[in-house]
């Protein structure tokens, strides 16, 4: 038989739906229909085997969704775990850690499922999926996206929002606007004319970019005690992998959007980091991580690869697939080959050269351009040297 799935819900009525949704998947699916936490553990104690994915209604009496999950991962550890829910918030999501590896939307579709948990599987942080929980479970707070950058990421994800709403949102934060104008103004972006207001930046730069934007000038401003990453360098170096990324998208001839994405995705490809520097794990006195980026040093302490880490926090996180999967590709190069996986990469490995001079690189300078082409061409593969 193929995927086994258990399918867990508040009612027989909702259950039911669900089974007319998924008949035509019967001879891919092997799939058991549970009402509510009991039944649930009535079939996990009885079935032969433990499912390979266990979904769960956010709405269960007496106990919801993720903490249904929660106690079904910790019985079954190889699962996947998806929540399905009619509340997408980032906020909600985030909750979730690490016992959610996915949500999905009601009503439920088939189609959006199944892309869900293909790519679930590929995902480098569900291999490691032992370790993960070690390493969150050791972390008290887990790390969660900025309060203004949820507020952006829960409205963007209705379908009837307005760019006002978005404007009004980063407006209500003095330092994050003033840094997000000041930013669009600097030599980075060659606009000409001055940027004045939110509004304008996102008319000219698109909402993708500004969103960007907006996560680095928050996403690292963190004051924990005791955290063995240098947020400071590494919110420098992650900018700058942004800001390389979006022009190696550029000249690559990627359009607005995946240049966009391609920013986006160099802001939080070492997100990673923040599970690792905040967790119990011993790290070497003098070590800042940030500057040892080779994937072996990680995995001889962590037992796994921030990239994998990082594609892991980002999916709870309900970024979009393209960007979990291009940090995930910087962890298994062969998995996934686009415009911003490639741009990603890219970038990551031009940061690696010493001394490489980013910012003559971002603005322009003709005789940089060139040598990095030059280099480009010495690489057999693209995405590795």
């Amino acid at each position: 038989m193929g995927l086994r799935i258990l399918f867990v819900g508040n009612n027989w009525d909702e259950l039911d739906e669900l089974q007319r949704a998924t008949r035509h998947r019967r001879d891919i699916w092997q799939m058991s229909f549970a009402c509510g936490a009991l039944d649930a553990n009535r079939h996990l104690t009885s079935a032969p085997e433990s499912p390979d994915v266990i979904v769960a209604d956010q709405a269960q009496t007496g106990k919801d969704g993720i903490d249904l999950l929660q106690a079904m991962a910790e019985r079954t550890p190889d699962a996947l775990c998806v929540l399905l829910t009619d509340n997408n918030a980032v906020s909600l999501v985030s909750r979730s850690i690490p016992w959610v590896h996915g949500a999905t939307l009601k009503p439920f579709d088939v189609d959006s499922f199944s892309t869900l948990i293909e790519t679930l599987r590929k995902n480098p942080g569900h291999a490691h999926s032992a370790v993960v929980r070690a390493l969150t479970e050791s972390i008290e707070t887990l790390p969660s996206l900025p309060a203004t950058y949820q507020q952006l990421a829960d409205i963007t994800a209705r379908r009837d929002f307005a760019l006002r709403e978005v404007s009004d949102v980063i407006q209500d934060d003095v330092g994050v606007t003033v840094e997000t104008i000041r930013t669009v103004n600097s030599s980075f972006f060659g606009l000409r004319g001055e940027i004045t207001s939110v509004e304008q930046a996102v008319n000219l730069l698109g909402l993708d970019l500004v969103r960007g934007l907006v996560l680095a000038n928050t996403l690292f401003d963190l004051t924990e005690d005791g955290c063995a990453v240098d947020l400071e360098t590494l919110s420098e170096y992650s900018r700058n992998v942004a800001a390389v990324a979006r022009v190696v998208a550029e000249i690559d001839g990627a359009g607005k959007g995946d240049q966009a994405l391609s920013f986006l995705a160099g802001m939080v490809h070492a997100v990673g980091l923040l599970l690792v520097g905040n967790s119990d794990f011993p790290i070497p006195p003098g070590m800042t991580l940030v500057d040892a980026p080779e994937l072996a040093v990680d995995v001889a302490l962590f037992g796994v690869d921030r990239y994998a880490l990082g594609a892991y926090l980002l999916r709870m996180w309900g970024f979009e697939a393209p960007i979990v999967e291009a940090v995930a590709a910087l962890s298994e190069p062969d998995m996934v080959h686009n415009a911003i996986a490639d741009s990603l990469a890219i970038a990551v490995q031009l940061l690696g050269l010493e001394g490489f001079p980013v910012r003559p690189f971002v603005e322009g300078d003709p005789d940089v351009r060139a040598k990095v082409a030059a280099i480009r061409e010495q690489w057999v593969d693209p995405i590795a040297a």
